[in-house]
């Protein structure tokens, strides 16, 4: 190769490499998208999404939407998948797998359910995305869904041996428990009320919360163990 073609083909490479000022200006861009359609799900829900809405609320060109998300959905599936506060173990999954081996589980059943009550306090997308999957029918939302499934299967496989043949299954408190939380949160927003005598809003009342929360994942473990060891019947 000559040197004039050396240096085209050196040229051309350094040309298709985005520089740092672009690579910034592309994450600023994705992020104003992404800020753009959650303010758009709070307000109306997923269904009533449109590219040209979304473009216009981010105050970008909706070729950039396409160049960047490929479509609406994949900016929304991008979105959801951000903001989903189970699938962020997704992220970490062998650190966390490797960190939480030694206990079968047990610190980790207590704590995504107290971090789950928190996150679901606190993020109101999160609680608008929980009604949305109750409420609307979306391809995209059961993909969400079936993503938690395949990683709690992952997580659950912690604690698959400990509770064999116990009688105790870690999977329907997990579930029950999840759910109760929603529901709670979801009841006192709604209605400003209490429930069962509970005030969510109360300080020392969430500190209950999540103390039943540890105490309950703590019966499981201490139960199964019982069992095992004859102390207890299934």
């Amino acid at each position: 190769m000559n040197k004039r073609k050396e240096a085209n083909v050196k040229k051309s490479t350094r040309s298709s490499l985005p520089r740092p000022k672009q690579s910034r200006n592309i994450e600023a861009t994705k992020q104003l998208f992404l800020a753009a359609i959650g303010e758009m799900i709070l307000e109306n829900g997923i269904s009533s999404l449109r590219v040209n809405q979304v473009a216009k609320r981010a105050g970008r060109n909706k070729g950039l939407l396409y160049q960047y998300f490929h479509s609406l959905e994949g900016l929304l599936k991008e979105y959801l998948e951000l903001n989903d506060d189970f699938l962020v173990y997704e992220q970490k999954i062998d650190q966390v797998m490797e960190g939480h081996r030694a206990d079968q589980g047990r610190e980790l059943a207590s704590l995504i359910l107290k971090n789950h009550f928190q996150n679901f306090m606190s993020n109101k997308l999160l609680r608008q995305i929980s009604l949305l999957e109750l409420t609307e029918r979306s391809d995209l939302l059961v993909e969400l869904s079936n993503s938690r499934e395949r990683l709690g299967d992952k997580l659950f496989s912690l604690s698959e041996d400990y509770f064999r043949n116990t009688g105790v299954s870690i999977r329907v408190i997990e579930a029950i428990l999840i759910a109760g939380i929603n529901y709670i949160v979801l009841h006192s927003e709604t209605n400003s009320v209490n429930f069962c005598g509970i005030d969510i809003k109360n300080d020392d009342h969430r500190n209950l919360i999540r103390k039943t929360l540890h105490q309950i994942t703590e019966w499981a473990y201490e139960h199964a163990e019982a069992v095992k060891s004859g102390k207890k019947a299934i």
